[in-house]
């Protein structure tokens, strides 16, 4: 089996070569080779500065074991190749191939310098386990095409098909076929024509391309011979000229001359399908012949509609080499999507693949992976890396003991999207790291912590109030030099600070780069890591009968990952000496319960950065605590609650930050 990226796993790859054969026509052959290991990376916005018009330009390239870490490979210079207006550089394409040390590191920082200064985002991060390929041939003709042909070929999916063709990406639809939608509707009128835009799948056709050149004319057939000259005339005066004879027959047409080379295709706009694909124009579905199809069969231009509960199945051609833009709730509309689709989905910016009929998102060599560290804060340590996504927040009716009633606190599932990457914290705050702060940021108020729970520094800290951690937040952000999130007013100009934490109100910056408090769906989104399970792992014991059980032992996996009433013994304990989650949590579950932003309040239906109401009366807290919780509190769903003024000995807080 082939190696896999984001779970993606095996899929006949006829479909895509046969695809990317018809792609490359037209482009000049490349001798076949070894290539160079190379490791994508996407530049984005930063050269933007630097190379305003797209030129043809170079970089030099350092390879760093951290951000200011050690220098591991000085690299040679490497070209950029801008595809659709991105930029992109193929580390280790200029002539000097990676070293083992640098392909093998499953984070490398990359400096990048023209004309000897660093360019603007520099250094960036790769992960070149994931994402390295060989830069064969083929590539570097799908890569000239990319380059010749701008505007029909999306960067990031051209790394996609590039990483598939290499063998590290096992499924990837070209085509993207078998979008299935139910309950479309009316969707033919009177005159024929589609109407009705269900789930807003496709955009209009982009205009044809430019035609090719013509070929050359074929060459004439030969002059046919000379007719008979006329009979002499009598001896005398010259008599009149005979007539001329007949002239001879036609030469045979001559070959035709060879095709001229085709025109680029036109551009497809975002979610633009071709051929026989009907497509909104942006008043009704048109197509070339229609193949819309119901689960009766065929359903013709202007044949009867389908009632409204007909799956309607739309297939695109060779043509949706531009993965469909979707939104979130699009995506989740395609009822039986094929095992393979690629879309892009503009609520994250990102691309996503079905596999086993679950999306999954792919993520690219210049994102970090989920869990890996990212940065080490001096104060509160560790920070993981949690990318944005989507997930099913709150509990299924079957999951045992699930709290059921109270409008506040009921666990009823939505689809959350999540829209922003974030760096989240290791472990809880501990009582060593609020005795730091508090040595340089002297506003803070002393260390709040019932020591009897906490004993030692290492201990969480506790019984602070949620405005202290809001406080707490603003002044390790104003101690990194980041941008503080709390404010007292919509406008983001008073600050939260010592003399205005109690008084309020209260408003938060998201897009600030600086600490605060995860809103509950973030929470719970880092807390699952990608699972729908009651816990992050299997706990085949946990049942109706076990879930408010404090019998040490019935409930293993559990007791490696929570302090709760099995196993406290009666307090808190030191951070982080539990088992980690997926992303790299320590104590998600169990130790002390954490704030949350959020006001308490019924779950909406799907949402997109859902943050709670804009009032209420008690805060969310998450997670559980040592203190006599029982196993159905540590569930990822379970939902606790308290005045924001609560300082009980099980509360504390993780904090996370926005990364833009």
């Amino acid at each position: 089996m082939k190696n896999c990226i984001a779970g993606v796993c095996i899929m006949n790859r006829l479909k895509l070569m046969a695809a990317a054969v018809l792609l490359l026509s037209g482009v000049g052959l490349v001798l076949a080779r070894e290539g160079a290991v190379v490791v994508p990376l996407h530049l984005g916005p930063a050269l933007a500065a630097v190379d305003s018009e797209h030129a043809t330009l170079t970089l030099q390239v350092d390879y760093l074991s951290a951000p200011d870490g050690r220098l591991l490979h000085r690299g040679s210079e490497e070209r950029i190749r801008w595809v659709n207006g991105e930029p992109l550089l193929f580390l280790g394409s200029g002539g000097q191939p990676l070293p083992a040390e640098v392909l093998a590191r499953p984070a490398v920082w990359v400096r990048l310098y023209r004309q000897g200064r660093e360019i603007p985002g520099s250094p960036f991060t790769v992960n070149p386990p994931a994402g390295s390929f060989r830069l064969t041939g083929d590539l570097e003709n799908l890569l000239l095409l990319a380059e010749k042909a701008a505007g029909t070929v999306d960067a990031t999916y051209l790394v996609a098909v590039m990483s598939y063709m290499a063998g590290n990406l096992d499924y990837l639809d070209l085509e993207a076929t078998s979008y299935a939608i139910t309950g479309v509707g009316p969707v033919i009128d009177s005159a024929g024509r589609w109407v009705g835009d269900p789930t807003g799948l496709v955009g209009p056709a982009g205009p044809t391309g430019p035609q090719g050149p013509q070929g050359d004319p074929g060459v004439p057939g030969p002059t046919g011979p000379q007719g008979l000259a006329g009979e002499t005339g009598p001896t005398g005066p010259t008599g009149p000229e005979g007539p001329s004879g007949a002239p001879g027959p036609t030469g045979p047409v001559g070959p035709t001359g060879p095709q001229g080379e085709p025109g680029l295709p036109g551009l497809l706009p975002d979610g633009a399908a071709a051929g026989n694909t009907p497509y909104w124009d942006g008043s009704a579905w048109v197509t070339d012949s229609g193949n819309l199809h119901n689960a009766g069969g065929s359903v013709g231009v202007g044949t009867a509609t389908p009632d409204a509960s007909a799956k309607l199945e739309v297939s695109s051609t060779s043509q949706g080499f531009l993965p469909p833009r979707l939104t979130t709730a699009q995506m989740l509309a395609i009822a039986s999507p094929a095992t393979g689709l690629i879309v892009f989905n503009t609520d994250l910016d990102s691309l996503y693949c079905t596999v086993g009929g679950k999306w999954r998102p792919l993520s690219w060599s210049d994102k970090p992976s989920p869990g890996q560290v990212v940065e080490t804060d001096g104060i509160v340590g560790a920070l993981r890396f949690a990318p944005r996504g989507f997930f099913i927040q709150g509990s299924p009716e079957s999951e045992p003991c699930r709290e059921t009633v109270g409008s506040c606190q009921s666990e009823s599932q939505f689809t959350h999207t999540l829209t922003r990457d974030l760096l989240v914290m290791e472990t809880e705050v501990t009582r060593q790291m609020w005795a730091d702060l508090k040595a340089l940021q002297t506003s803070l108020p002393g260390d709040p912590s019932n020591t009897g729970a906490s004993p030692t520094m290492d201990h969480p800290a506790n019984s602070m109030t949620w405005w202290e951690t809001l406080l707490f937040a603003n002044l390790l952000s104003v101690q990194n030099g980041l941008t503080r999130c709390y404010y007292a007013d919509e406008t983001f100009t008073t600050p939260i600070d010592a003399t205005n934490y109690i008084a309020g109100p209260y408003y938060c910056d998201w897009t600030a780069n600086g600490y605060r408090l995860p809103c509950e769906g973030e929470w719970e989104y880092v807390c699952r890591a990608g699972t729908t399970s009651p816990f992050w792992f299997a706990e085949p014991n946990y049942n109706s009968d076990s879930c408010d059980s404090c019998t040490s032992g019935l409930l293993p996996n559990l007791e490696a990952a929570s302090w709760f009433c099995a196993n406290s013994a009666g307090s808190a304990h030191a951070v982080g000496l539990k088992a980690a989650s997926p992303w790299g949590l320590k104590d998600v579950y169990g130790n002390v319960w954490e704030w949350c932003w959020d006001w308490c309040g019924t779950y909406p239906g799907m949402s997109v950065d859902y943050r709670g109401p804009t009032t209420g009366s008690v805060k969310i807290l998450r997670g559980s605590c040592w203190h006599m919780d029982i196993p159905t509190y540590n569930r990822s769903a379970m939902r606790g609650i308290d005045n924001p003024n609560g300082r009980g000995f099980g509360y504390g807080f993780r904090l996370v930050r926005t990364l833009p």
